[in-house]
């Protein structure tokens, strides 16, 4: 196993833990704007985790996928924003 093979595992790990913490967080959360907010954060780490999994398959397909995930990404998280502000800026 090479060291970047072993970087890349622990990375999965600490994503993996966090996404866990932050569904939990979900299950016990107080309001709809931090279950916003953790959606938001399990999204963007499951691209995140989609990259590292790209990285080690050699796959250049899945780089395309990413930005046009992190873009719609990027406006559903202003979409959301704005329901829960009621429209207010």
């Amino acid at each position: 196993m090479e060291i970047l093979e072993v970087i890349f595992a622990v990375a999965i790990a600490f994503i993996g833990l966090g996404m866990a913490l932050a569904l939990y967080r979900a299950i016990i959360g107080p309001d709809g704007a931090t279950r916003a907010v953790i959606s938001d954060l399990v999204f963007f780490s499951t691209i995140s985790l989609v990259g590292i999994i790209g990285i080690l398959n050699g796959s250049s397909i899945v780089f395309d996928v990413i930005v046009i995930a992190g873009l719609l990404g990027a406006v559903s998280s202003i979409a959301l924003a704005r329901v829960i502000n009621r429209g207010h800026r």
